[in-house]
């Protein structure tokens, strides 16, 4: 939301957001967005942000595709109620000169297998340079879902595997119409990375939860 978005820029200074910021005058998305966000428009920047460290990091490019059958303008049409997206920006390491690229996304819940299967032949274009890649966000399915299979199939690694801990639920609410368990993920493919750790961002306050869903945090090693 707007709000959370001016809080965060505020709190971390030495970082550069990527966003998105779209209009429309579709009455169907804005009804959309009023009822699922309350906003009588588009969110700006829209829902899904990328955050990278200015002095460590630099910009090469970035770029965004909807997750709808027509992923080149702000659309729905896989069942989803409002637009979703996939956010990329490609980063160049100073220190290192180890380039990355990072994707940020939230698949709906509803409509989770055309959305993968576009993001899969979205990542062609991408896995063709050899490059190191990261793939996160709420995927809004577990490593039972026969999507996360599809992903390992694909190439991606699980962030998760570096920890001996508990497979935890990273969504807590249990909902029969809503997935369960460890549904927000960090997955990497590339010769260039290495995960180092994977934990839940807790809140000091058992009594008060970040949000519904734990924050989930990866580091990594580049070579």
């Amino acid at each position: 939301m707007p709000r959370q978005f001016e809080f965060l820029q505020s709190q971390l200074p030495e970082f550069s957001a990527i966003t998105v910021t779209e209009t429309t005058t579709d009455e169907v998305l804005i009804q959309a967005v009023r009822q699922n966000y309350g906003l009588q428009t588009l969110p700006t920047p829209y829902e899904i942000v990328l955050f990278f460290r200015t002095t460590e990091f630099d910009k090469t490019a970035e770029g965004y595709w909807w997750l709808s059958p027509t992923p080149d303008k702000l659309s729905v049409g896989f069942g989803n109620i409002a637009p979703r997206l996939v956010l990329w920006v490609h980063l160049r390491h100073r220190a290192s000169g180890q380039e990355l690229i990072i994707f940020n996304t939230h698949i709906d819940h509803r409509c989770t297998h055309p959305m993968v299967d576009l993001c899969r032949e979205k990542f062609t274009a991408f896995t063709a340079r050899a490059l190191s890649l990261i793939f996160m966000g709420d995927l809004n399915f577990n490593p039972a879902d026969s999507n996360y299979d599809l992903l390992i199939g694909n190439g991606w690694c699980d962030s998760h595997a570096v920890t001996s801990s508990p497979d935890s639920a990273t969504f807590l609410y249990n909902m029969p119409h809503l997935p369960s368990g460890r549904i927000d993920h960090i997955l990497y493919r590339g010769a260039g990375l290495t995960p180092q750790a994977w934990a839940r961002l807790l809140s000091p306050d058992p009594e008060r939860r970040l949000a519904d869903h734990d924050p989930v945090v990866v580091r990594f090693e580049m070579k």
